[in-house]
C-alpha cells in the first residue's frame, strides 16, 4: 500500500462580520455572494474577524465576543459556532464553565447570537472539543464530574457528547461516550444528511508508556449507536473530513502520534497520517510522520496537505507521501487554512495573519485581523 502523509484563534471564511446584536453599516467592502471568507477568533480582545479571501480586507467590524475565546466553526448558512471561558464571578462558576454561542447573520447583515444551553445542572464542563462542518449539525465533546454528568443525562461518566442542531441552536441530543480511562482528543462531524454523522478519536491515558493507543469510531447522531470502530496506532492529535484525489467522496483523515521528549526515556516522535473511508473506517492510505504535526489542512484537489510543526508550515504530498519544511513563521503557529493560492497561519503573539504563497513558499502581506489571533478557517459560501 502506497504510504501517504499525514481548536486558540480561529479563522472562518462566510459573509461579512457585524457589531454583534444590533443593525450596523454596510460591509467596509462588497464583494459578490457567496465570496470565501476567512474568520479569525482573537484571544487577545475576544473578536471574530472576517476577511474577504482574495483580497485579505476586512468584510465589516469585528464581532464582540469576550474574554476567554477558544474555538470557532462555521455552521449552517454561514453562521458562526464559538466557544468560550465563563467570567470568573461568584455567580457562574456554579455555571457550565464554558459558553457556546452561535452566532446568526440576518438578511441585512447584522449578527444576532444566541447561547447554546447546555443543561450542565450538575456542574462545569471542562477540556471542552467543538466540531461543525458547515452543515446543520455541531457537536460539542467533554469533560464532567461524575455529579455534573448526570445532570447532562450521562450518569457516571466523565466523557459525554452532545449535538447542536444549527438551525435552532438547541442541543438535540446527549450521549456517554468513553472507556475507563479514556478521553475524546479529537472530533469532526459530517451533516451531508438530516442527521448528523460524528467521527471521535479517543486517547487511551492508562496505556503503557509511549504506546498510547487510540480508537475511532463512527457515531449515528439519531440513536448513539456505533456504526464503524477502527483501532489507531498512536496517540490522536487530529480528525478530519478532507477531499483526497483518488476518491469522489470526502475521507476521514487521522493524525496519531508516538514517542516525545516527556517520556522516560525521551523517545523521537513517530506519526502516521491515515485516510478511512468515511462509511466503514476501512483503511484507503496510510503515511509515515516524522514530527508532531497538528491543525492539518487541505487543498481541494486534494493532493497536497499542509500542516503546523511549532514554528514550520509541512507541505505533504498525497500523491507521493513526501513531507517537507515549506515555510518559516516568525510565532510559533497555531492554526492554518488554505484556499487555492495562499496558506493562513494564525499565531497568537500579534495582531496579524501570516499569509505564505503556495507557488513558492514565500511569506506574503500580512492581514491585519484582531490582537491574539489563535484558529483559522476557510469558508467557500
Amino acid at each position: 500500500m502506497v504510504q501517504r502523509l499525514g481548536n486558540v484563534t480561529a479563522i472562518l471564511l462566510v459573509g461579512c462580520i457585524f457589531a454583534t446584536g444590533s443593525a450596523c453599516a454596510p460591509p467596509q467592502t462588497a464583494s459578490p455572494a457567496g465570496a470565501p471568507r476567512l474568520f479569525v477568533a482573537n484571544a487577545g480582545d475576544g473578536t471574530v474577524t472576517e476577511l474577504l479571501a482574495t483580497t485579505g480586507a476586512l468584510a465589516g467590524p469585528p464581532v464582540a465576543i469576550g474574554p476567554g475565546l477558544e474555538q470557532l466553526a462555521v455552521g449552517p448558512l454561514g453562521s458562526l459556532f464559538v466557544v468560550s471561558r465563563e467570567r470568573e464571578s461568584a455567580a457562574q462558576r456554579l455555571g457550565t464553565g464554558y459558553i457556546v454561542t452561535q452566532l446568526v447573520r440576518q438578511s441585512w447583515g447584522a449578527w444576532t447570537r444566541r447561547t447554546v444551553q447546555l443543561g450542565s445542572a450538575g456542574g462545569p464542563i471542562s477540556e471542552p472539543l467543538l466540531a461543525a462542518g458547515g452543515g446543520r449539525w455541531a457537536a460539542l465533546a467533554f469533560r464532567q464530574s461524575a455529579a455534573g454528568a448526570a445532570g447532562m443525562g450521562v450518569a457516571g461518566s466523565r466523557c459525554g457528547l452532545v449535538l447542536i442542531d444549527g438551525l435552532t441552536g438547541a442541543v438535540t441530543r446527549k450521549f456517554s461516550l468513553c472507556r475507563p480511562g479514556e478521553t475524546v482528543s479529537a472530533l469532526a462531524v459530517d451533516s451531508r444528511s438530516e442527521d448528523a454523522v460524528v467521527y471521535v478519536a479517543f486517547l487511551d491515558q492508562t496505556s503503557a508508556s509511549g504506546q498510547a493507543p487510540g480508537r475511532l469510531i463512527i457515531l449515528a447522531g439519531r440513536t448513539g449507536e456505533t456504526m464503524a470502530s477502527a483501532p489507531l496506532w498512536g496517540a490522536p492529535m487530529w480528525l478530519g473530513l478532507a477531499p483526497a484525489h483518488w476518491s469522489t467522496e470526502r475521507l476521514v483523515f487521522s493524525v496519531v502520534l508516538r514517542g516525545g521528549p516527556e517520556l522516560d526515556p525521551p523517545e523521537p516522535y513517530a506519526g502516521r497520517l491515515t485516510a478511512f473511508h468515511r462509511d466503514t473506517l476501512v483503511t484507503e492510505a496510510a503515511y509515515p510522520l516524522d514530527a508532531a504535526l497538528s491543525h492539518l489542512a487541505f487543498s481541494s484537489a486534494g493532493d497536497t496537505a499542509y500542516a503546523l510543526d511549532s514554528y514550520d508550515v509541512v507541505k505533504i504530498d498525497l500523491r507521493s507521501g513526501q513531507a517537507r519544511r515549506f515555510a518559516r513563521l516568525p510565532e510559533r503557529g497555531l492554526s492554518l487554512a488554505v484556499d487555492a493560492e495562499r496558506v493562513y497561519v494564525a499565531a497568537a503573539y500579534g495582531s496579524t495573519l501570516e499569509t505564505i504563497e503556495r507557488a513558492n513558499g514565500m511569506r506574503g502581506r500580512p492581514l491585519t485581523v484582531g490582537r491574539g489571533p489563535v484558529v483559522v478557517t476557510l469558508h467557500d459560501s
